[in-house]
C-alpha cells in the first residue's frame, strides 16, 4: 500500500509495511534516516520532503530429504527453493531395500511440496527386502531340513539337512 501525502514540516509518521503471503519485508530504502533501514514501523519525523521504498524479498530456503536409514536409499531433490514454489522430491530405495513411505504419512515415492517460509526436512523411510526360504524334505519321513525362516534379501544363509535314522542324504533339489 501507499502513504504518499503532504504532511506539515515537523510530523511524526509511521510507515508499515506488510508483506503478502510467502514474501518477507527486507528493509527500508530511500530518505530513511541513518539505522532505521530495517525498523517496522518505520517512524519518521518530516523534515524534509522524502521518498521511502519499502523492500520485500521471498526467502530461498531448503527443503530438505532424509533417508532413514541412510544405507536403505536415496532422497531426490533436495535444493534451496523460493518460499511458495513447489520441489519435486523422489525417495529412491537402494538394491535390496523398499520405500516404506514418507515419515508424514505420504506414500507416494514421488512427491510435490510447496516450500514453506522456513526450511523444512522430509524423511523417506526404507525397509530391507525379506524373502522367504521355505525348506522341504522329500520324503518327508526322510528327515528334516533346518534353516528356513525369512531373511534380508541378498544374506547368506545356511541350511542344513539332517536324515532320519536309516535315510541318507542324497542332494538338495
Amino acid at each position: 500500500g501507499s502513504q504518499s501525502g503532504w504532511y506539515p514540516p515537523g510530523a511524526n509518521i509511521s510507515l508499515t509495511a506488510s508483506p503478502q503471503s510467502n514474501w518477507l519485508f527486507i528493509q527500508w530504502f530511500g530518505d530513511v534516516p541513518p539505522g532505521l533501514m530495517a525498523s517496522n514501523p518505520l517512524n519518521v519525523a518530516m523534515s524534509q520532503n522524502r521518498a521511502i521504498t519499502a523492500i520485500f524479498d521471498s526467502p530461498y530456503v531448503w527443503v530438505i530429504g532424509v533417508a532413514n536409514p541412510p544405507i536403505g536409499g536415496t532422497v531426490g531433490g533436495i535444493s534451496t527453493y523460493r518460499a511458495g514454489t513447489t520441489a519435486v522430491l523422489t525417495a529412491t530405495p537402494a538394491t535390496n531395500w523398499l520405500f516404506n513411505g514418507w515419515a508424514d504419512g505420504e506414500t507416494n515415492p514421488v512427491r510435490s511440496v510447496v516450500a514453506p517460509m522456513t526450511s523444512v526436512t522430509y524423511t523417506a523411510n526404507f525397509t530391507p527386502w525379506t524373502s522367504t526360504v521355505s525348506v522341504l524334505s522329500n520324503p518327508t519321513n526322510g528327515g528334516t531340513v533346518a534353516g528356513g525362516g525369512v531373511y534380508q534379501t541378498g544374506s547368506n544363509i545356511v541350511l542344513t539337512a539332517i536324515p532320519a535314522t536309516n535315510w541318507a542324504f542324497n542332494n538338495w533339489n
